[in-house]
């Protein structure tokens, strides 16, 4: 942690959806195929139509709405971060993301960091450039690379310590590192599934997803046993729409 440069860095949280709003909207051989990836995963036995709910969760059952990102910059030697948002069709989010990582994040020497990223994050963002007809950018080709093996920086993987088997959430580490508590910490995976359907309220998600990112940056900023961002050091620059 100490030889990363934090301005090298570009922070992002994404939110996703199931591809459709509801599990009888799936076509046949999609519904053949949901069953046969889930039918030893609903610990409960919920029902298809229960535990679809869970599929913003799989890159091949699910889509992106919205990525957030912030990056470091200096203002009068003080520590500042900047949030962008991607929205709109899932097609233009990636593309959008895709532009501003070929401009701005394609060194060797740049990371993401995220919680949950290797295992989540990276890879759905990866999956669903494929699925979408779009090049993955090169900071994000990491085929065949094993979690342990992805150099971007997951707060996750930092808390384990080694530990493979340990997986502690964003909302309990930023509880047990005294990082103030955001809304978001209380919407639980259903909730964005029926905003997004059912209301159509993006404001909201994205909102939260941007409330997430400055956790994830403030738990990073723990880690590094600096002064976690107050307001005056947040700003929002251009949301794609």
């Amino acid at each position: 942690m100490k030889n990363i440069n934090s301005n090298h860095l570009l922070f992002l949280k994404l939110e996703t959806v199931p591809e459709v709003s509801k599990y009888e909207l799936l076509d046949i051989d999609k519904r053949i195929f949901w069953e046969h990836k889930t039918k030893y995963q609903s610990k409960d036995q919920l029902p298809d139509e229960l535990y679809y709910q869970n599929a913003g969760l799989m890159a091949e059952f699910g889509k992106i709405i919205c990525i957030s990102t912030g990056a470091f910059s200096n203002i009068n030697n003080e520590k500042h971060l900047v949030i962008n948002t991607f929205k709109g069709s899932e097609n233009k989010i990636l593309t959008d993301f895709k532009v501003m990582i070929d401009k701005f994040y394609n060194k060797p020497y740049h990371l993401f960091c995220t919680h949950n990223g290797k295992k989540f994050a990276f890879p759905f963002i990866a999956r669903r450039f494929i699925i979408n007809k779009i090049a993955v950018p090169n900071r994000l080709a990491l085929f065949g690379k094993k979690p342990w093996e992805v150099p971007h920086i997951d707060t996750m993987e930092l808390w384990k310590f080694g530990d493979f088997k340990h997986n502690t959430s964003l909302a309990l580490l930023a509880n047990i590192l005294r990082v103030p508590k955001t809304k978001r910490d209380f919407l639980e995976v259903n909730s964005v599934n029926e905003l997004f359907y059912e209301y159509g309220d993006i404001s909201q998600i994205t909102k939260a997803c941007e409330q997430d990112l400055i956790t994830i940056v403030n738990v990073y900023q723990r880690f590094k046993n600096e002064q976690i961002l107050n307001h005056d050091q947040i700003s929002y620059g251009n949301t794609s729409v």
